[in-house]
């Protein structure tokens, strides 16, 4: 693979680590004013929503990192803000990573949190913090490239995945996003430090912290008073009273404070911003009826190094952030009466929808589709997973298959029964299969539901259907979960 073939950029990332090695970034000293806040304000929330609460600094103090386009032009971070504001929890990560580094217990880390609160940022402020101090750093870019910022200049190179001399004193920078899943090779086998800025995805770090001894911190919510000084900085002036009604709604992210203020308008308000408010409820209410059809979702998400993590459909409602000053540990809340209610609503909404379970005590509450299929070959063959749907098989025999429940990543066949006697249903699994776009089948999760008239019966078919297709598979080694439900109750 051949380098970025840019003489120009070179010569830019070369001024730029001119202008900052061994000097400080360009700051200001900025705060809050009584003119920020709403005149009726009664906010009650500390920096991280403490409970009890406590009163925030209506003149609140921040620093100011201005003239960040320049590093917009040469870093491959995809930052969007022309300023940054220092967040506390910057400095304290910062000493963090130091210290346990120092000790020589870790030399590997993540740092994950909530999305949207400033993890790309850190990075930047990292980078920066390096370079004014004369110290060695490299930076990971797309196409497998990295630049390494050192006493000699700039180099940039192509991860071979092989050991790189030029980084055994430098700290290793790697942001996920959409290029860059994980920090390269050479990062990992050569750096004197790798930090690694993610979404609490474990996909995005779980396998190479598998591999070597790797310390998780998990990043604090950004306070009341943060996200009104990015705004005040980075969005409309005028939009900053609005921002503690909007975290006392929506809770505290900068991502969605900034999304609101981008469609803010003076001059015309409503529409747009009652747009994106109602976009923001919307996707809301549907993490919330996932989150109740879903709920193994929030108990696999107990541990950042589970399988999923906090799944990234409930991120709208379920927050997460460090339970102590170490932020080794974490824990996820609802901040906010608002999200609570959506959440309690859908709970509400779906107390009547089917319950499944199977043999390890797992529930999930498939939601009920409004799209009735053809119940035609052709019918089912044109089935849309992204919007749901229901088809009951009315000219052709699928046996031990009474009909199919399907929504964007799971297909559930179902046989009904009220007697002992009931089919198998291997060929009947095969033929919806073999029926079911490819395009769609390949990446829906499989069940097969018996649904029986009591508990007795339906714990009975579970065991037995559980134990008769144990070894079964699909096409392509796709395996099927078998679960019961019963309408006794």
């Amino acid at each position: 693979m051949s380098l970025p073939d840019s003489r120009a950029f070179i010569e830019e990332l070369k001024a730029l680590r001119a202008e900052v090695w061994g000097k400080a970034w360009a700051t200001e000293q900025k705060s809050l004013s009584p003119s920020d806040w709403p005149s009726d304000d009664d906010v009650q929330m500390d920096d991280d929503f403490a409970d009890p609460p406590k009163e925030v600094d209506h003149s609140f103090a921040y620093t100011c990192y201005t003239g960040i386009e320049r590093l917009n032009n040469v870093l491959p971070l995809g930052l969007e803000c022309d300023t940054i504001v220092e967040r506390a929890a910057y400095k304290e990560l910062t000493a963090l990573i130091g210290g346990v580094l120092l000790e020589g217990r870790f030399k590997r880390f993540v740092v994950t949190g909530h999305p949207g609160i400033g993890k790309t940022i850190f990075l930047v402020y990292l980078f920066l913090h390096r370079l004014s101090r004369c110290q060695p750093v490299a930076i990971q870019g797309p196409r497998e490239t990295y630049y390494i910022f050192n006493s000699e200049g700039v180099t940039m190179a192509v991860d071979t995945g092989r050991h790189d001399r030029r980084l055994r004193d430098c700290w290793a920078l790697a942001d996920s996003n959409a290029d860059i899943i994980q920090p390269c090779s050479a990062f990992r086998l050569s750096a004197l430090c790798v930090v690694q800025t993610t979404a609490p995805e474990p996909q995005r770090f779980k396998e190479w912290s598998k591999q070597q001894k790797t310390r998780m911190f998990v990043m604090p919510l950004p306070g009341l008073n943060e996200i009104m000084a990015v705004i005040k900085e980075n969005g409309p002036a005028e939009f900053t009273r609005h921002v503690p009604d909007l975290v006392r709604k929506w809770g505290p992210s900068f991502r969605t404070i900034d999304e609101l203020a981008a469609a803010y308008d003076s001059r015309s308000i409503v529409e747009p911003f009652q747009m994106a408010e109602a976009s923001l409820t919307n996707i809301a209410m549907g993490a919330a009826k996932r989150l109740h059809s879903h709920p193994e979702l929030l108990r696999s998400s107990t541990s950042l190094k589970s399988d999923q993590g906090l799944h990234s459909h409930l991120s709208p409602i379920i927050f997460i952030r460090p339970k102590d000053v170490s932020m080794v540990t974490w824990g996820h809340y609802v901040p906010t009466e608002y999200l609570q209610g959506i959440i309690d609503a859908a709970q509400d909404s779906s107390s009547n929808h089917l319950r499944i379970f199977n043999c390890d005590g797992d529930e999930k509450h498939p939601q009920p589709q409004s799209v009735l299929l053809p119940g035609t070959l052709a019918g089912l063959q044109n089935a849309d997973t992204t919007e749901g749907f229901y088809w009951c098989p009315s000219v052709a025999n699928f046996e031990g298959v009474d009909g199919a429940l399907g929504d964007n990543e799971n297909i559930y066949a179902i046989q009904a029964t009220i007697a002992d006697d009931h089919k198998m249903p291997a060929s009947g699994l095969t033929k919806l299969w073999n029926n079911i776009a490819p395009a769609f089948r390949a990446r829906l999760n499989w069940h097969y539901v018996v649904v029986a008239d009591t508990e007795e019966t339906a714990k009975n078919h579970l065991e037995q259907f559980t134990q008769q297709l144990q070894n079964f598979t699909l096409p392509g080694s796709t395996t099927v979960t078998v679960w019961s439900a019963d309408f006794s109750v």
